[in-house]
Parts: structure tokens; sequence; C-alpha cells
């Protein structure tokens, strides 16, 4: 069953030329050892796994132990096929193996590990990270000589190498207790001798002398993996080096940690150039087992199902009727028996406890389980212990008085109730608010209390006071030095209020980059007072000397020296350089210093002094003192000679103070301020340009978020996003080439393979009913006809043929359901297969042959085993060498030895290719909106002839809420990912430092408690999203949805978290596309991803179960909870969230290196929504309610309710989709009101005569039709003067299936064709003359690609003399022009079922 565990063992040997041989069991390289493995096939589903290897290098008589715990998966444990198999050795090996032994391992949560003392030599433990440590067994073990224990060693490079073992992570159960014991040695490597650790540290001391420690670590837990690190417990505990050291812990299980999927027991964290050496290494049960408190989601057996209903409804009575009292408050505790009690409620304060109690009657280890006070209900004391302890039960509260049923205790343990008398001040009652309101009561709060304020009157105060953003306190403290512009932005200026000046001549930014190489040089020549340094060819500053720290190097004036490692930022701290013998040296970092006698740097402004108050000191913890920041705006006239932005190689600008001392300009990146109601007025179009389009369009898309407070811009240098770019790209060598080069990625086709690999591992009969196979199209000289049954021939012959499939280099085809079939001698050999069918030769291919892949992750040093191997042995990456070094874009996959590289199974492609975006087929056309994220940049569809920008007047303009500018002045706190950091260490946790910052000094602290709660709820595990490492103002946005909303509307948060990219990828729903696209599209059968509709019902809003009004369950007449839903609304509300995607990346955010948007909300690509109704929770429909299509009376555009959306100067409509030819056509014919259109003036909205563009106008009356309003059935957009507005159909249900449906054909007979409605504006008119076919459009059709009725269409072409027509083509209009057109041919809506 899926979570047993099987134990895998055996023997290994390995031989050359009939002598025994060694292997190495430490390496991924050439001389490693086999490893074991199992391999299973579940439902066309393959999995190849790892599951043992050889943990220690001492074999006996040439034999290796081979032993593992492997953990069986849902696919695993119903397996159709499982096999086992060693691989791994070299080819030139041979591999023997005996005593082969795979069994299930007993379920016994009493001892968790196995072979804890290594009777079984070193079975099922292991090293942490092969290559980098070794165990063995070691004797005398804590036994005796007899005895063995288990030896980790060669862990020099790094103390976080050890031993590890996987335990049953099903014995983890919340609550569930365990005892750590284990006995350590520490040994000298060199000596043997032992080694003394202090037993007084219990964390990573700089000596590293800490003793050894126990980790229990949990992987892929609910919120964040689980590292638990226990230190020895033993009282009095002395280390004694010449002997085995007990060791002693214990832990209980927490919900987190029994979320994990995996866990583990560590011993690592020692000094790395001691031996660790363990025996006895136990984790034992302590007590009973824990209760499993999953609920029973269905009866066990089904008799509960038949017992008779309850004649009458169940009692909600309290069942025990004695009432037990609370002692008064000078009588001392009163013990109470466990079992059912009924408890009276207290008039002051009753708390019941749990104490030891010894035979004098002495009380220890109390611990608070409940309590009340004041008449309240009982309730569960806070804390660990009444938690577990009451773990699933809760008070009943009656009149008389609280249930609970007591658990027993052991140990000597009994129940109390002790009575307290108390009285509050007003200061207390009011420090206790605080307490549970805020993050902590302070004395100023106490002391700022008003007499007589009462909390109704504070919650009304706190609600009133202005909101502490996250993102916004977040971005007013980042000041990163930014010397170059890029997508983020661009730097400050030097002479503007706020620069920032430094003291010491070299900065991190000056030291080694990955993207540029920095020269350092030291100039003196004879006759020379000064030595002047310089850094590319720049002057820095001048010395009077300057040397290496170590006195065996000396500095060779005149020599240009590569800069190593970032400079320590301060005035005498070390910078480096590298020698030409390898080494590198140190010097100090000189102070910015010219004399009127030396030369003198070419850009010099002069500052003020230091004391005044237009120059300060700043962030003097970084540099000693060494950092300044200019107040005020400079007006020194080489101001206005100063490049607008500073660039990496710019000449650099120093500040000359009065006192004669010298500054240097210190650039920084400048965050602009680009809120909703002060945004950019150019949306960034301005910056964008005196970057040289470096950094991106600020202008945020216009959402629900920001729609209202969006303004109409009429600068010249505006910008904005026209939504995705309508662009096709040709997957051919070329393009793939170009693809690599603009975005960095590793874009291959595959060759090479199998269809049978090494291991006789074939593929599936192309005659598997929904199979998908593929076939290479070749020439029919290279191939000769295979012989087939003639059933066979023919069925495959037939599907080749009749085959949609375009691409010019293979064919998929999907074996059908019914109507075909093959011989049944064929079905299970038909692997290396040709078919010759005229001059074309088809020939039977791996189904990913020739697929187009960024294999980008396969190139990182820690995912591909090979790329570490290439590194170590001075090779070129493996994956990158075939663009790199061949410019090759194909990538042959060695399925077969070549050199020295092993063969690769077929199952080790299916394995890792999920992890490989797919761009499609060599050879196919795919979309730019179907990209992979990371190819998805704007430079790609530049290049392919679209882009999606727009700029110039009349572009909508938009802010994102608390997109504040940075303010230098409150120094350099924090830091953003920008593309070209010098340090992204510990970004990960500036969230945690941030949200304490917060919560310790914002006044809005009941608004930032409530915003905690939420964010509780609303959770997004950071591990689940792939930024969370490296990036913190997206996290910060999503937090904002609770801190903006925490007095507002829960639905409103529930919209904005559906929408934010965040939870999408955290739950799965991103990019998400219907079953129906990815069959159009792709060929695949897929399904909506789920995890998103399941989670919004059953964490976020309603639940597992229907409730009544107070909160109790709903039963059925069986006493069950009934469901909320099932797995039936789950699928259907799966298909809601289709078609979610990134808005376009923009500026002034921190970002990635794709065109992704993780800030602004999502929008919805309307080609990936699915077509087809969705249930609701009732029984109906998600759209009942609103009004049939039909039902919207004539003429809707100009009708009370109508509303329109501007789009400013582009005429591109945001809420349908037009051609991209649109945008480049200017002949493109548009609606355009009359000058006297009632409708016109309402969208004019004029005032003094000059036009008042809204953002968004919904009629509040009808307005009568003038001109070609009254002819035309709809509109799509309106040209009002130059601006446009997109008309928004009100809310209404197209039903799926209707009556007397017609065809419309898009553009042409042989392209898309469809049924529609004829009764509802669907397409435009197709025009026929007699017997001729080649339609044409009626002459004064209103815009390109109207719609209209079928009506409307008939009465057209009558106009006209013409009729309407099964069409061919349509005439005398481009291609783009021709949209769906009706024809008159009758269609069918019919439903179709695969049972």
């Amino acid at each position: 069953n899926a979570g047993e565990r099987l134990a895998f063992q055996a023997k290994i040997k390995f031989e050359s030329s009939g002598a025994t041989a060694v292997c190495n069991p430490y390496t991924w390289g050439s001389d490693r050892c086999s490893d074991f493995f199992m391999y299973t096939y579940t439902q066309g589903i393959r999995h190849y796994r790892r599951v043992a290897w050889i943990a220690s290098d001492d074999p006996v008589d040439g034999w290796y132990e081979i032993a593992g715990v492997y953990t069986l998966n849902e696919d695993q444990a119903n397996a159709e096929f499982a096999k086992v198999y060693f691989d791994g050795a070299v080819a030139n090996l041979d591999v023997i193996v005996d005593d082969v032994e795979v069994k299930k391992i007993p379920q016994t949560c009493q001892e968790l590990t196995l072979n804890p003392s290594f009777e079984e030599s070193t079975a099922f433990w292991s090293f942490i990270d092969r290559g980098y440590s070794k165990v063995s067994l070691y004797s005398p073990g804590a036994g005796g000589e007899s005895d063995f224990a288990l030896r980790s060693y060669d862990r020099g490079s790094s103390e976080w190498r050890g031993i590890r073992q996987q335990l049953d992570n099903r014995c983890f159960v919340v609550g569930a207790e365990y005892k750590i014991s284990a006995k350590f040695r520490l040994l000298n490597p060199s000596t043997g001798e032992g080694e003394t650790c202090d037993t007084n540290v219990q964390y990573n001391s700089g000596e590293r002398t800490q003793c050894p420690s126990v980790v229990v670590y949990g992987w892929q837990c609910e919120g964040d993996d689980v590292y638990w690190r226990f230190w020895n417990q033993i009282p009095g505990f002395d280390w004694d080096k010449d002997s085995f050291n007990d060791f002693e812990n214990s832990f209980m299980v927490t919900d987190q940690l029994a979320s994990c999927k995996s866990v583990h027991v560590y011993v690592h964290q020692v000094n790395r150039n001691w031996d660790i050496v363990m025996d006895d290494m136990k984790i034992s049960a302590a007590g009973t087992d824990a209760p499993t408190y999953a609920p029973t989601l269905f009866p066990t057996e089904t008799g509960v199902i038949t017992t008779p209903k309850p004649t009458v409804p169940p009692t909600s009575m309290p069942t025990v009727a004695t009432v037990t009292d609370c002692p008064g408050d000078t009588t001392g505790p009163m013990e109470v028996a466990a079992g059912p009690i009924m408890l009276a409620k207290s008039n002051s304060l009753c708390i019941l406890t749990k104490a030891v109690v010894d035979a004098n009657g002495a009380m220890s280890s109390i611990a608070p389980v409940a309590r009340s006070y004041d008449g309240q209900a009982w309730e569960k004391s806070a804390g660990e212990f009444a938690t577990m302890l009451l773990y699933g039960q809760e008070f009943g509260d009656y009149t008389s008085g609280s249930q609970i049923t007591l658990p027993e205790l052991d140990g000597g343990s009994k129940y109390f109730l002790t009575s307290y008398s108390y009285s509050l001040s007003e200061e207390n009652t009011v420090a206790r608010m605080l307490e549970t309101a805020t993050f902590g009561t302070t004395l100023s709060d106490l002391e700022n209390w008003v007499q007589g304020t009462t909390f109704v009157d504070w919650v009304d105060d706190q609600i009133k006071k202005p909101i502490t953003s996250h993102r916004e306190f977040f971005r007013q403290r980042v000041n990163p030095r930014f010397a170059h512009s890029l997508p983020i932005g661009r730097s400050d200026h030097a002479c503007k209020g706020q620069s920032r000046w430094r003291k010491f001549t070299f900065a991190k930014t000056d030291g080694e980059l990955w993207w540029k190489e920095q020269w350092f040089e030291a100039k003196f020549n004879d006759g020379d007072k000064y030595i002047t340094i310089k850094l590319n060819g720049h002057v820095r500053t001048v010395v009077e000397s300057i040397a290496f720290k170590n006195p065996e190097y000396i500095l060779e004036f005149n020599k240009k020296y590569k800069m190593r490692r970032r400079p320590r930022e301060y005035v005498d701290g070390d910078f480096d350089l590298y020698m030409d013998d390898g080494s590198y040296q140190s010097l100090v970092n000189p102070p910015v210093t010219f004399y009127t006698d030396s030369i003198q740097p070419p850009q010099v402004l002069n500052l003020p002094a230091l004391t005044e108050a237009g120059i300060d000191s700043i962030d003097e913890y970084r540099s000693n003192g060494g950092e300044f920041i200019l107040h005020d705006e400079l007006t020194d006239p080489l101001c206005s000679t100063l490049n607008e932005v500073s660039e990496d190689d710019d000449t650099p600008v120093f500040g000359k103070l009065p006192d004669g001392s010298w500054l240097v300009y210190d650039p920084r990146l400048k965050l602009e301020e680009n809120t909703p109601i002060s945004h950019l007025e150019d949306g960034g179009g301005l910056i964008q340009s005196l970057t040289g389009g470096d950094s991106r369009c600020v202008n945020a898309p216009r959402t629900f978020v920001n729609e209202e407070q969006c303004t109409l811009s009429f600068s010249p240098t505006a910008c904005g996003s026209s939504g995705t770019p309508d662009v096709e790209i040709e997957l051919n060598a070329n393009n793939i080439a170009f693809l690599h080069s603009i975005t960095g990625q590793y874009i291959y086709g595959v060759l090479g393979l199998p269809v049978v690999d090494h291991e006789d591992t074939t593929l599936e009969s192309p005659c598997t009913v929904g199979l998908r196979s593929r076939w290479e199209i070749k020439d029919a000289t290279e191939c000769t006809h295979s012989i087939l049954g003639t059933e066979t021939n023919a069925t495959l012959v037939d599907l080749l043929t009749k085959s949609s499939d375009t691409n010019p280099f293979v064919r998929d085809i999907i074996f059908p359901t019914r109507g075909y079939s093959c011989s049944v001698d064929d079905t299970l050999a038909l692997d290396d297969v040709e078919l010759v069918i005229g001059g074309i030769c088809y020939k039977r291919v791996h189904p990913d042959h020739m697929s187009v892949y960024d294999f980008t992750y396969w190139t990182l040093e820690d995912t591909h085993p090979g790329n570490m191997v290439a590194a170590m042995e001075g090779e070129y990456n493996p994956i990158k060498k075939w663009m790199d070094l061949d410019n090759n874009v194909f990538l042959t996959y060695p399925s077969f030895p070549s050199g020295d590289v092993p063969n690769h199974s077929a199952g080790r492609w299916d394995t890792h290719s999920t992890k490989f975006p797919m761009l499609g087929r060599f050879g196919d056309t795919v979309l730019f909106v179907d990209l992979p994220n990371e190819i998805r940049l704007d430079e790609v569809a530049q290049h392919f002839g679209e882009t999606s920008s727009i700029g110039g007047s009349g572009v909508v303009v938009c802010g994102s809420p608390f997109e504040a500018p940075n303010d230098p002045s409150e120094g350099y706190q924090f830091d953003m990912t920008t593309r070209r950091n010098i340090d992204l260490w510990g970004l990960g946790s500036q969230r945690e430092h941030l949200w304490v910052m917060v919560g310790l000094t914002s006044v809005d602290q009941l608004r930032q408690r409530v915003a905690w709660a939420l964010s509780q709820l609303l959770v997004v595990v950071p591990g689940a999203v792939s930024i969370a490492d490296s990036h913190t103002e997206a996290f910060l946005t999503y937090y904002d949805i609770f801190v903006r909303n925490a007095f507002g509307n829960y639905g409103d948060v529930l919209r904005e978290i559906s929408y934010s990219p965040l939870m999408a990828e955290n739950l799965s729903f991103l990019q998400s596309k219907s079953a129906a696209y990815m069959w159009e599209t792709q060929g695949k059968i897929s399904f909506a991803d789920e995890n998103f509709a399941r989670e919004i019902m059953q964490l976020f809003s309603t639940g597992l179960y229907l409730l009544n009004l107070d909160g109790t369950q709903k039963l059925d007449d069986y006493g069950q909870p009934i469901p909320v839903y099932s797995n039936d609304e789950i699928m259907s509300f799966s298909r809601v969230w289709t078609g979610f995607d990134y808005q376009q990346a923009r500026g002034n955010v921190e970002e990635t290196s794709w065109s992704g948007n993780r800030h602004d909300p999502m929008r919805i690509q309307s080609a990936w929504r699915d077509k087809f109704p969705k249930t609701d929770l009732t029984g109906g429909y998600i759209g009942d309610g609103y009004p049939l299509c039909i039902d919207l009376p004539d003429k809707m555009f100009l009708r009370k309710g109508a509303r329109y959306r501007l789009l400013g100067s582009s005429s591109s409509p945001e809420l349908m989709e037009d051609h991209s030819y649109f945008k480049k056509d200017p002949n493109i014919k548009r609606f355009v009101l009359d000058s006297n259109s009632g409708l016109k003036a309402r969208l004019c909205n004029a005032s003094n005569g000059e036009c008042q563009y809204e953002m968004s106008v919904t009629l509040d009356t009808n307005i009568d039709c003038v001109g070609k309003e009254c002819i035309a059935d709809t509109v799509r957009v309106v040209d009002v003067g130059g601006i446009y507005y997109e008309y928004a159909r009100p809310p209404c249900v197209e039903q799926a299936f209707y009556n007397n449906a017609m065809k419309v054909i898009y553009r042409e007979r042989w392209a898309d064709s469809s049924c529609a409605n004829p009764l509802l504006p669907y397409a435009s008119e197709a025009c026929c003359s007699v017997a001729n076919l080649r339609a044409q459009r009626y002459p004064n059709y209103l815009y390109d690609q109207e719609r209209v009725l079928f009506s409307t269409a008939n009465s057209r072409c009558e106009e006209i003399g013409m009729t309407s027509c099964d069409f061919n083509d349509i005439g005398g209009i481009e291609t783009h022009q021709k949209g769906y057109h009706w024809s008159t041919d009758h269609c069918r809506i019919l439903l179709k079922v695969n049972s």
C-alpha cells in the first residue's frame, strides 16, 4: 500500500577480465559503484527510483553490502509491473549480485531506527551527500571488542556532512512522544585519538567545539521543512574523549512534523576536522502510542448505514449531572479525577492544572490545563501541553457549567482545581486588552491612554489610523548601490537631493563581478610624488604609499591586476588582487584623497561642509562612518554636464568639501513613486527613454485594484502595455538559436531517444487505445516497409494519411477509441516500424523525438550529475556544450554508450523530462503566449514583429498600491533582486525582519494584528514559490492584501488572493489550461489543475462540512456530517481557474530575469479558459441568476447598464481579441461615433469644450441611436474623436445547447468552423452571387470583424442583390480583416461521452 516501506538488500561484486575489481561508492564519476534501482509501471506512468546504494567502502572478499529503505507512493503501490535492477558502474566491469532481498518493513513505532547497533554492518545508514563524506564500521563499539559502531569520516568539505537514516513517517502522529538515545565518540582522523568537545556549547561556536547533536529533519512539510536539533540533556554531562559518551533527549510530534512526507535522523554539524563515531542510535516511543486524529470520512462497516435512524433528535443537554465547584480562594488546590466532568463557571479565577505529587504531597511539574474567570465558560489554557493533552476536545458550554472529559494521567500526575481572587486596575484592564489586540503592550501605550476612553473608542481610533504598508516600509528602506540602468530602473543623480557619497575608495561593486572583469592599477613613474590608484582606467584616489599586507609579495607599479572578491567597505578595509601564481593578496582600502600638487579627478563638485545641514553621515555601522548623504540639490555648473543616469563605465564624480577633504559619488537605485493616486504621469516612459530602453515601462496594468484611480496621459513620452503580443514563432534552427541568444536559455530539440533502450524497455504499441505515437517523416528511399498484419497495416496507413498534423518533420497520431483495430499478432511487436506510403516513409520514433525543450534547469551544477563531474575534470558543461561549442540546436540523448558517457535509459528521460518546459516540436509554429515564462520576453516579441508596449499621447496610466519611492535618508536597510546584485545572501530572511520591525513600530496595531491573523488562514508557502529565497517585495505585496482589507470584506480578500500570482504559483493553478485548449494545440489529454479549486473551499471558505447557524455540523439521517462538496464539484470548479497568467513584466518593482510579474493581479488569457458550463454547490450552474444573452434588449450597447472601458489612443480591445495586424494596419475600419451621438456625448463628458474621459462609464439611462448606431447589432470598440472605448456587454449566460444552430466559418472553408446561435451577434455576413462561392462582405459594413445577427447578415446580402451562402473564401479584404462569417449550413450540437 502507499506509504508502506520496503527494505532493499543485496551483496554485489565487480570483476574485470575475471579478476575482482573495486569501485568507489562515494563518487558520481566513472569509477562509481552500481546502485540498486526499482522500476514500476502504472497506467502509463513509469517510475525509476534509486532505492539503495553501497554506504561503506569495506568489501569482504570483494563483496560489497548494499542496502536501503524506500517508501512507496500511490502509483508504485498500485503498479501493474515492477522490477529491480542494478545500474551505474562503468560498462567494462562485470557485475555479480547475490542475496538480493526485497521485503516489507513492518510498521513498528516503538523503535524507529533500523540496525541501531550495526549488527547488520552499515545497512540502512548512509553518508550525507555522495562525494563529500564517507562511512564505515568502527571497532571496538560501545559494547567492547566484538562490537561495532559506525564512523563518519573524510568530512573536510563541510561540517554539514555526517550520517543519516530515513525514518517511518507514518509513526509521526501529533502528540506522539519519542526518546532519542545514542553513544558518541569524536576522533582525530590522523592519530585516531579522542577529541574533546565543550559540553557547555549548544550552538555552532566559532571555534567549532560543540559536542554531537541529533537532528530530526522533515522534508515536504506543511509550511516549511522541519529541522529540529537536539542537544544532550543528561544532567551533569561531561565529555570523556577516550570512551563512548551517552546521549539522551526527547521530543513530541507536532502538526508540522506529522505533515512531513519524509523524515530523517541526521548526525552532523560537528567540527569537520573530527570523525564522528556513533553506536546504539535509537529513537524509541515514550509511553503509549498517540491516537491518530485524522477523521474517518466513511463508516468502516456497511451495517452502520442500515442502522435505523433515531426516532428523536440527539439531546444537546449535558451528560454529567453533578457539577464540580471550584474551591474557595483561601482553600488551596482541590484534586479532581480524570474522566467526564462538569466544571462550574468561576466568578473569580479558577485554574485546572496538572501536577506530579510525591510521597510527601509536594507538587512539581505543574502545567495549566484550563481556566474560567469572571463567570466565563471554561477554556483551554494557552501552550503546547494543554493543546496536546486535550487534542480533539472542546468544552461543552451549558448553563450549569462547562463539560469535558479529562484524559488519564500517568507518572504520578493528578488534576487540581485552584481558585484565586484578583482585581484589576484600569491600567491592567487596558494592558490586557492591548495584549490581545496588538503585538504587545508598551509603557507609552499605558501612559498615553486617556482616562475614560472606552475600548470601542480605541478600536474606532485604530481603524482611522493611516495604514502601515509592509511593501511601502520595505521600498522606502531599499538603497543598494546601482551604477547601471536595468529593467527595474535607474540610478539617482550626483547633484540631486539625497544622493549618496562615500570616503573609502573601493565598494563591493568595484570587486569581482560575474558580469564583468575589473582591473586595478597603481600608476607611478620616476619623478612622481604620489601613486595614482586607478580602476578600469579611471582615477580613484592618490596615495603616498601602498603595499600588499604579505611582505613576500611586491606590488608592481603600472601593472594591471584583476580584482578579487568584494572589498570591505570602510577605510583601511581589505581588498584582494589576483596574482600571477594563482594566489591572491590583500591591500588596504584607501581613503579618497587628492592633493593640490597631485593629479586631479576630471569631474569635481563642490560639496557643503559636513557640519552643515546639507550633508550628513549615514549607515555608520556599515562603513565606520565612511558614508554620507547630500540632503539638498546642488547648483554647481558641472551638474548640467553629467549624465542623467549612471552607467558602469562612467567617469567617477568626486566631491570636494570646504576643508579640503574628498568624497566620491556612490550611485544608488532610485525607486519611483507609482501609487494608484500618485502614479507617474507618463507611466515611466521618460525614464525608459533616458536609459535607452534598458529600464522597463513602470505603468501598472489596469485591474480591479487600481482602475478607479487610473488616468489618461497625454504626455508624449507615455508608455504602457497592450497585453500579450499576438505572435507566432516557427521552431526552426535559426529561431531556436535566436531565442537562446536573447534569453540565455538553453533550448534544444531532442534526438537519440530510443524506441527500445539498452535495458530492452520498449515503447507501447501504437495500437494502444488513446496512445499518441510519433512518426518521423523521411524519404521513401530511406526505409523498408515493415511486414505487418493486414489489419494493422491498413489502420496505421489510414491514420497517418488522414492526420491533420502539418508538421513537416514528424507526424503524431492518436489511436481512436473505436472504429480501428490492429492484428492481434502485431499489438505487442510494433517497436521499430517503417511504413512507406507513396513517396513518404513514416518511421516510428520516441514520442518526444524532435520535441523542443528548455533544458536550462539541467545545466545547473546541482541538477544534472554530469555537470559536477565535468566541472571537476575541467570539461565543458555536457548540456551547454551543444549550443555553446557546436552551435547545434539539437541535443542527442545518450541512449547507448558514447565515449565515456554512460548509456541512459528511456526511464531516465521519463523521470527528468518533466522538469523541462516544452515549447513544441521542431517545425511547429507556436504562439508567443504559450512559450515558457523565461522565454516570453518583450525583446522576443519585438524580434518576431510584435510588442506588448504602446506609447505616445493618450495612454492609460495606473499605479500599484503602496508602490512608494525609496527614501535614502532611511539608509540602506534592505536590498532588492535586480539581476546584477553583488550579494544575495540573506534576502530570504528580509521579510521576517521587516515584519518584526513593522509589528514593533506601527501605530495601526489593530490592523496589523488582524492582517497577521488573515495571513495565517490564507497562506502562501514560501517553499512553493520559486523566488522565495531571493525576492521580498512580491511577498509583501501579497501580505498587504490583508493589511489593506483588514477591516473590509472577506469576499474582497478572497478575490485579491485568487488573482495573486503568488497564490496561483503556490496552489498550482497558474497558467492552468482547459482540456479543450490542450487537445486542440498539443494533442494531449490533460485536465485543469484542481488544487486551488479544492483549497479555496476546504481551507479558505466553506470548509469540509455543511454547518448550522450556530456553527455545529449538519448531519444526515445516519448522524454523519454532510460534505459541502464532492470531487465532481472540485473538477467543475477547477475549470473556473483556467487561463490565469502573469501580467507583463514592468519596471520599478523587484524583478526576476524573465517577463512574468508577481506584483500585479493576474490577467486572464482567454484562449486558455474553459469554454463549458460549470456546476455550482447547489445543483445548478455558476451562471444561474444572470439573464440569458438572447434575452438582453436590442441594441444593448445603448441601454441602461451598458459599460464602456477607456482604451486611450490605442484601438486594441483588452477584453476581446483582435488580430495583431490591427495595430499595424492604418486602414482598419473602426466604429466612429457621429458628432451628434448621445453615446459620444456621454463618453466625452465635456467640460468647457474639453472631453473629460472617465476610466469606466456605465450608462445610467437609455440613449437613442444616431446614424450607424441604428443599424448596428452590437459594437466592440468605438472611436470618440481619436480616443477609444471598449464596450463590455453585461454579464449574461450563453447556453451550451440550443436549437436551430447555424455554422460559422473562420476566414475560409478549410479553416476552423463551429456552431453559433443565430439569435446572437456572433459573426459577419458572407454574401455570394449565384454559382460563385467566393463571398464578399457588405460594402457598407460598420467595422472590421463586425458581429451581427444571422438575420442581419441575410438582410445585408439581399440589399446588394446577393444571398448568404456556404462559402469557400471571402474576397476583397485582407486576411487579418476576416473573422467568423455566417454560412447557410445548419448544424447540430452533440455531446460525446467516452465511457
